[in-house]
């Protein structure tokens, strides 16, 4: 019987410290430093879906980032307005705020609006790694809108407007 309790409460604070400190290596074993997320080293991207119109999302939280349909931009949005518009993307998407399913990534808890909220709401010490290639927009075949990487050779962050790549 003490045993069966023992390894009760052993599992609980596993449990407890496992959400606490809950890191995403995806393609590796660990994540780098301080990442929540982070990716290996295959040619891959994260997709981020259209949105009809960004302007339109009732409650958008500090941070949010999305491909704006109506603008065919990538934007953030910074707490008070998003970001300006990269034109030459496609246009269309996704009505904003339809899904109400939130995957919490670091934190069990936020007031953060979004289909993906990694970490703490304030003082936050972690962050997320996008997947890391070298020329990427060379060689992704058939990418899609909204597709994103860090382009390790450019040194930059690159999305796919549907139309072409665009550097930020």
């Amino acid at each position: 019987m003490n045993t069966a309790i023992i390894t009760l409460i052993a599992l609980v604070v596993t449990l407890s410290t496992f959400a606490q400190d809950q890191k995403l290596a995806i393609g590796k074993l660990t994540v780098d430093g301080d990442a929540l997320v982070d990716f290996g080293t295959e040619l891959r991207g994260m997709v981020i879906a259209p949105i009809t119109n960004v302007t339109t999302m009732t409650s958008p939280s500090a941070g949010t980032i999305a491909f704006d349909g109506a603008t065919g931009s990538f934007r953030v949005y910074d707490g008070t307005s998003w970001s300006a518009v990269t034109p030459g993307g496609v246009l269309g998407g996704a009505a904003a705020g339809t899904d109400t399913f939130q995957q919490l990534i670091g934190t069990e808890t936020s007031s953060a609006t979004g289909v993906v909220v990694m970490g703490e709401d304030t003082g936050e010490n972690q962050a997320f790694v996008l997947p890391k290639l070298a020329n990427g927009n060379l060689r992704f075949n058939n990418p899609v809108t909204g597709l994103i990487y860090y382009d390790t050779a450019l040194d930059a962050i690159m999305v796919y407007n549907g139309n072409g790549w665009t550097r930020f």
